[in-house]
């Protein structure tokens, strides 16, 4: 889509993979550390992402971005869109107000990829609380949920001959059959228990993309079996931080989870780090803690919906969204 000339030197159009240079040179001039080339490609490449630019006197001021993710919802597979990269220069006049370089991508963005008829019925994304009520104020995102923060004690496993083993995944830097199998069932097994949710396909062409194929980050993915049969229980993926083990991703029948996260409690233990933690939407914390034992925050960060075309409303789409850390293309 190529939006029309908003002034003799301005104009708002779809960007393509020729634009990724002037899309990272803006990148670092707002944030002060570059994009690289590799990062770029693993987010827009091949058709993964969209992104509208804004335009004055032929440089990028303003870009809105969003990724595409398969979604279940009520059994059927739909598209959405998790925005990312909403970057505007601040030297841009009126960056935050209605017809402000913000206010213009971001509609021009949503016209053309959110809503029906359009490429994604639904978006999400991980904005700032701030960053949230700007938008909301300009009419475009309403809130359906927010992020908590559980953290757990690491813990060491337990000796009982019961325990489930955990095996590590890829290590040959991809899936084996099995293991692309066994996540296939999994995801299964957990869309199946969340036929009321939106929850992203987990499966073995997912995780390969958003996590072995990330160009700057090492993650762990583990998998769940059974001691005594070896049958798949459940898989999790974490990233180490300083001090603490970030649970970034789950997968399998709803309960199991609980057995992923008391295995990913026994890695951090295995670390010598303290603390297990994990981003999760306040409406489904209770799979991954049902028993309230985690300790909870709060991480300021709302999830909104599409307010600006015609969508699914804020009421539909009110606590459905299954969340976590790896759901967003920053962590």
């Amino acid at each position: 889509m190529t939006g029309g000339a908003v002034s003799g030197v301005e104009s708002i159009r779809a960007l393509t993979p020729d634009d990724a240079p002037e899309m990272r040179r803006l990148f670092e001039v707002v944030f002060g550390h570059p994009m690289s080339p590799a990062l770029w490609a693993w987010k827009y490449a091949q058709g993964r992402g969209h992104a509208m630019g804004l335009f004055r006197e032929g440089a990028m001021v303003a870009h809105y971005g969003g990724l595409t993710r398969r979604l279940r919802w009520c059994g059927q597979r739909v598209l959405a869109c998790q925005v990312c990269d909403v970057v505007v220069q601040s030297s841009a006049n009126r960056a935050l107000v209605r017809r402000g370089p913000l206010f213009q991508v971001c509609t021009a963005f949503l016209q053309d990829q959110v809503g029906y008829d359009r490429p994604h019925p639904v978006a999400f994304g991980f904005p700032s609380a701030r960053h949230h009520a700007v938008a909301h104020r300009l009419g475009l995102y309403d809130a359906v949920d927010h992020i908590v923060q559980l953290a757990w004690p690491a813990r060491q496993a337990s000796p009982d001959r019961t325990t489930p083993r955990v095996h590590a995944l890829a290590e040959s830097g991809d899936f084996t059959p099995a293991e692309a199998a066994a996540l296939d069932r999994l995801g299964l097994e957990m869309a199946d228990d969340a036929l009321g949710s939106l929850i992203g396909v987990r499966d073995a062409e997912q995780w390969r993309q958003r996590f072995l194929r990330h160009p700057e980050v090492r993650y762990g993915l583990h998998l769940v079996r059974s001691r005594w049969w070896g049958i798949p229980l459940a898989a999790f993926v974490v990233r180490r931080h300083e001090g603490r083990l970030q649970l970034l991703d789950v997968v399998g029948a709803r309960r199991t989870l609980p057995l992923a996260v008391q295995a990913a409690q026994a890695l951090a233990a295995q670390h010598g780090v303290p603390v297990l933690d994990a981003w999760i939407t306040a409406s489904h914390a209770h799979w991954i803690d049902p028993r309230g034992e985690a300790t909870r925050s709060d991480p300021e960060i709302p999830v909104p919906c599409n307010t600006w075309t015609p969508g699914p409303t804020a009421a539909e789409l009110q606590g459905r969204w299954f969340l976590m850390a790896g759901d967003a293309d920053f962590t």
